[in-house]
């Protein structure tokens, strides 16, 4: 089973395409910023982030509707990324600091697509 089967496994069967799309996106999102170095905390709003590997914060973020990816390099914290979970998939990222636009122009590109009717990659 993919990460993106098990995020989504106990989904509605009406909903599994949309939560696949957000799924594939977060996961995006999440790799993304961890290979061009940055660390990672996911905020559930319960007050505490947590960090740890892509599967770990993926399995954060589908715990909850909401989310905030807090974003570092080093000690230097750079912003967050809004995540909202339930809308139409391609717009789960709600909302990020502009000086992530760099590294998220990938992640953007391919919301972008998705949002045009273009295919889920994994």
């Amino acid at each position: 089973m993919t990460l993106i089967e098990h995020l989504v496994k106990n989904h509605h069967p009406a909903i599994k395409a949309r939560a696949r799309m957000e799924a594939s996106i977060v996961l995006r999102l999440l790799e993304t910023l961890i290979a061009a170095g940055y660390s990672l905390a996911v905020d559930d709003g319960d007050g505490d982030a947590q960090s740890g590997t892509v599967e770990k914060l993926a399995g954060v973020i589908f715990s909850v509707d909401t989310a905030l990816v807090e974003v570092c390099h080093g000690r230097k914290w750079l912003g967050t990324v809004s995540l909202v979970l339930g809308n139409d998939g391609y717009d789960v990222i709600a909302d990020y600091h502009t000086n992530l636009e760099t590294a998220l122009r990938n992640v953007n590109d391919y919301a972008d697509r998705l949002a045009e009717g273009g295919p889920l990659e994994d």
